[in-house]
């Protein structure tokens, strides 16, 4: 586990702001079913739910990496060396 106050406090804000978004989805979940039924009228209405599924997807992904970077957990580096076929 890594002792980063900087790291710490990054990961807590985007946690925070991840239960954010989602306790809002939750709460204006009707709101954003009307909004998608009434798309049909009112087109451009049904960039607000893709709008929000971008925020919540960004913020989460966010929260994600840098939590598994608390906990010491890193992607493997990648090796420089060129494949050939049949090294897959």
């Amino acid at each position: 586990m890594v002792h980063d106050r900087r790291l710490w406090a990054k990961t807590i804000f985007w946690g925070a702001v991840t239960a954010l978004l989602y306790t809002l989805l939750f709460i204006e979940s009707d709101r954003v079913i009307e909004l998608s039924r009434t798309a049909r009228e009112h087109p451009w209405q049904v960039l607000v739910p893709i709008a929000i599924a971008f925020a919540i997807s960004f913020t989460h992904g966010a929260f994600t990496g840098l939590f598994w970077e608390v906990m010491g957990l890193k992607a493997a580096p990648k090796s420089k060396a060129p494949q050939t076929a049949g090294q897959e």
